[in-house]
């Protein structure tokens, strides 16, 4: 489950989960930013319960994060505002 998301970069956004996440058995194209729409292009975990995900654009104005998957032990659908 997301706790937070918040936007550190200009296609870039950090997400924090209540238990510890794994990027690498996550796909990056579940995330969407709204309302620009634009996926995820790349994850990498920043710590244990943090990741980073880049879009594939833009997302400085956005307000919210969704996630929409089938990775184990994450909750889907979900929206976070930032």
């Amino acid at each position: 489950m997301m706790l937070s998301a918040r936007i550190t970069g200009g296609d870039t956004a950090l997400v924090q989960y209540l238990l510890a996440t794994d990027a690498t058995q996550m796909v990056p194209q579940d995330f969407t930013s709204n309302p620009s729409g634009e996926q995820g292009d790349i994850l990498a975990d920043v710590t244990s319960r943090e990741i980073q995900i880049t879009f594939s654009g833009g997302i400085a104005g956005d307000t919210q994060l969704v996630y929409n998957g089938t990775t184990p032990r994450i909750l889907t659908p979900q929206t976070i505002s930032y």
